[in-house]
């Protein structure tokens, strides 16, 4: 078996973010450095104590952590949701300077170097800065009377299997919730629940897709149930 053989059983079975530096770093750790060795040292069904220790390792790690360490090799949270004030699209860069990733939003125009006349809001964002605003504004609007109450009466209208109960322990749970998704998830659900992010002098104006609040919270309730049934 080769390492991207093994990297993909681990992705499917353990972890989906997981990197194959990291399942190579793991594996050497535990003193495998090469995969044929370890087939011929243990060639039974069982797994090779080195290869318990790295899944151990890998199940171990918190879900907020891994979701941090795998940010970069995942979609970006606000792609094709984040526009500048012109109404261009602010599209997801990177750079790296030694061992750490500086990301950011930058906005077509700067790209393209086209002429916005007097600019008054910002052109290029710090990626992070700007996904920690847009989930806390999207947290604030979720705990609102207004949107807890559109949010039951939709759940109460389908009949389905969320309970009034666990939808508002998702609306005010939100952060915890939050921390056990995986980034591609997270940014499955800001699609679900932002329609659009503008860029302003004044600051960030997030336009929340209200109609499609309840089915997110389904979503973000099905691994506390998950975790209730286990």
């Amino acid at each position: 078996m080769s390492l991207d053989d093994l990297l993909a059983v681990v992705r499917e079975i353990l972890n989906p973010e997981a990197a194959r530096s990291g399942l190579d770093r793991c594996l050497r750790r535990h003193g495998v450095g090469n995969l044929r060795d370890l087939q011929a040292k243990a060639p039974s069904t069982r797994r090779s104590r080195p290869m318990r220790l790295c899944m151990h390792a890998i199940l171990q790690e918190s879900p907020r952590k891994r979701a941090n360490n795998s940010r970069a090799q995942t979609p970006a949270l606000l792609k094709g949701l984040i526009f500048s004030e012109t109404g261009a699209a602010m599209t997801p860069t990177s750079t790296k300077k030694g061992a750490k990733l500086y990301r950011y939003y930058v906005s077509m125009d700067v790209i393209r170097n086209r002429e916005t006349g007097e600019e008054t809001a910002p052109m290029r964002l710090a990626a992070g800065m700007v996904e920690d605003a847009v989930v806390t504004e999207a947290r604030r609007i979720l705990q609102t009377p207004e949107v807890v109450t559109q949010v039951l009466a939709a759940l109460k209208r389908e009949q389905g299997a969320t309970s009034e109960t666990d939808a508002i322990v998702a609306l005010h749970e939100f952060d915890a919730l939050w921390g056990q998704f995986f980034p591609a998830e997270q940014a499955r659900i800001i699609q679900l629940l932002v329609r659009r992010v503008t860029v302003t002098a004044a600051g960030l104006e997030v336009d929340i897709r209200r109609e499609g609040i309840a089915g997110v919270i389904r979503e973000m309730v099905a691994p506390r149930r998950m975790q209730a049934a286990e």
